[in-house]
């Protein structure tokens, strides 16, 4: 019993030593700056030369059809609830834009708790055999290192345009669902009407402003940071069952606002519905996670202004009671590609590493690493143009509910 004690404890010791050698070595890998291609005037100069040839006619640029009830999921909800009641009321309007968006493909390689210690501190690892690749509308991307990475992490940052530029195109959305809703020709109670009411003032607002979204960081499900958006003189404001859409700031029981939203369509006899539309400008797809040996494997990107699925939806609550109501909502399928060149592509930092990601009694091991970061710097009138024209693809996808 004693010698088994004195192994066990010598195991834990053990094991606790290569955890923190773990951490030690990713937070090392994050924390080095990684070399720049190039030197940062040459860079700037070969990047303004390429915005300038940017010069995207709007007018060629027609508002794709995006059919509501194939392009989106669980729309037999919505329609059956807007049945229910002889108007609508629209009390919140959400313009979503992906600042980040990260992807990553590996092995677990046995030492999933050395993997997920690693995730925690930043690095998100990636990878399949062979070099990883990454292409899009912008033309194909430098693979990844030399040789056979196991793990690589991809992450694409968006430059180039500012928030006050990101809150028109919030306005000009906005503008364009209620003259569409208007143009329809359904019954719905302006937002003048109601923003008086007890009901309407009992919302719990999240703390934002014009030009100054709420900012949602990435995480292991979004892969993506994001900035939600109001409309100027529209409050921002979230229910519990927003962060299932995509984003949010309320818990699962945080239902005060829930609550709110069923004493206005009870005191206005309408249906609440609360559009929500995301503008995302590059996917990355996780490649699958395999055990050794590895299997073929590649972690793509499309650099592209799109429509994000994770978090494009039309919610709808209705209530024939205040304490409580029905709720949910169609969400997009799959992303809406606007297929245009909008922006220049730079890759400016790559790093290679061996951290260790697996511990035994016989010892542990590490893993071959890549983490690549690259900057999507775009010409702001183009995205602005873009991302216009996708979020009106999604508005009348939307109105077509009520049809």
């Amino acid at each position: 019993m004693i010698k088994s004690a004195a192994e066990n404890a010598a195991k834990k010791a053990v094991k606790q030593k290569v955890e923190e050698t773990v951490e030690e070595a990713v937070t090392d890998a994050i924390s080095q700056p990684g070399e720049k291609e190039g030197s940062s005037t040459e860079a700037a100069a070969m990047r303004a030369q390429k915005l300038a040839t940017l010069n995207l006619e709007t007018d060629t640029v027609d508002v794709p059809n995006l059919n509501f009830g194939s392009s989106f999921a669980s729309t037999v909800y919505v329609r059956n609830t807007l049945k229910k009641k002889p108007k609508v009321v629209v009390p919140g309007y959400r313009v979503v834009f992906a600042l980040e968006s990260t992807g990553y493909a590996g092995t677990n390689s046995g030492g999933v708790d050395a993997v997920r210690g690693a995730a925690a501190h930043g690095a998100v690892f990636a990878a399949g055999r062979g070099n990883a690749r990454a292409t899009g509308l912008l033309g194909k991307m430098a693979t990844s290192g030399g040789g056979s990475p196991k793990r690589l992490f991809k992450k694409a940052v968006l430059d180039g345009i500012s928030t006050q530029e990101l809150q028109q195109i919030a306005d000009q959305a906005y503008l364009h669902f209620l003259q569409e809703l208007e143009a329809c020709g359904y019954d719905y109670v302006p937002i003048e009407e109601i923003a008086e009411s007890a009901a309407f003032k009992e919302l719990e607002l999240t703390q934002a402003g014009p030009g100054a979204p709420y900012v949602q960081p990435g995480d292991d499900n979004s892969r993506s940071t994001y900035a939600v958006f109001s409309p100027m003189g529209l409050p921002l404001w979230f229910t519990h069952y927003d962060k299932t859409l995509g984003v949010g700031d309320k818990g699962p029981f945080e239902q005060k606002n829930w609550k709110a939203l069923n004493a206005l369509s009870v005191n206005t006899n309408a249906v609440i519905l609360v559009p929500q539309i995301c503008i995302n400008f590059a996917r990355i797809e996780d490649a699958p996670i395999y055990q050794i040996p590895l299997a073929s494997g590649y972690l793509d990107f499309d650099i592209g202004v799109h429509l994000d699925p994770r978090v494009t939806s039309l919610s709808a609550y209705s209530a024939k009671a205040k304490i409580a109501g029905n709720l949910g909502a169609a969400t997009l399928r799959k992303p809406l590609f606007l297929p245009y060149e909008f922006g220049v592509v730079e890759k400016i930092d790559e790093k290679s590493y061996r951290p260790i990601t697996g511990v035994s009694m016989y010892g542990s091991w590490s893993v071959d690493s890549v983490q690549e970061i690259y900057v999507v710097t775009v010409q702001p009138e183009v995205f602005e143009a873009l991302a216009l024209t996708a979020a009106k693809a999604a508005n009348l996808a939307f109105l077509e509910s009520l049809r």
